[in-house]
């Protein structure tokens, strides 16, 4: 089973995946850099509840990704150069 979490108030090119089966679990956070929304994190933890510590695998980015806001196009110039700065 899969399932996306978007915040949409961010940005709506970005996506978390949970891809569940019966062995296990993956939280892809693809190149999401900013905190899960507190609704999103507390459907991740109550759907990852029922696996082991270690069938539960996180795959995220340790840093923001190099499109990130560049390539955005639902910010304007604007706000990409002001993300880019704080960035």
């Amino acid at each position: 089973m899969i399932s996306s979490y978007i915040a949409e108030y961010f940005s709506h090119d970005d996506a978390t995946y949970l891809i569940r089966n019966d062995d296990g679990t993956v939280i892809h956070a693809n190149d999401n850099w900013h905190e899960f929304e507190s609704g999103h994190e507390l459907l991740i933890k109550e759907r990852v509840s029922c696996y082991s510590r270690n069938s539960v695998l996180l795959f995220n980015q340790t840093n923001s990704a190099s499109g990130h806001p560049l390539n955005y196009r639902n910010f304007s110039d604007e706000k990409k150069f002001q993300f880019y700065v704080q960035k």
